[in-house]
């Protein structure tokens, strides 16, 4: 990606999710002031986006049932969010692997949080 970052979620789930992804300060900020990207994958898909180099933090929740923007996947989704936060760099590609019980990439933990924080 010409002077951006490419980064891609991998849904290697049997259920859809829901990512959001917010413009932080440092790998330590953990704020959700600054959304700059969300996205629906399917089960098994992925999804690809360029982003400008900088710091993020990634959410995401899964479920059996869409019911929107909105609700998500409602009181019966599973919500998490990263331990950290990322780093961009320019004309870098980031992969996140997320699985039912684990999301995989650069050592990445992630903590479960109420859908109302996603």
């Amino acid at each position: 990606p010409s002077g951006g970052s490419r980064f891609v979620i991998k849904n290697g789930n049997s259920i859809p999710i829901y990512a959001k992804i917010y413009a932080v300060s440092s790998t330590t900020d953990l704020s959700t002031d600054d959304l700059v990207a969300t996205a629906f994958i399917q089960a098994g898909g992925s999804a690809s986006m360029k982003i400008k180099p900088g710091y993020y933090h990634v959410h995401y929740g899964s479920g059996e049932t869409w019911y929107g923007e909105e609700a998500m996947f409602g009181a019966g989704g599973w919500y998490h969010c990263c331990e950290e936060s990322y780093q961009f760099e320019k004309n870098y590609e980031h992969t996140l692997q997320i699985q039912v019980s684990e999301a995989v990439g650069d050592g990445t933990r992630f903590q479960d949080i109420d859908g109302a924080d996603m």
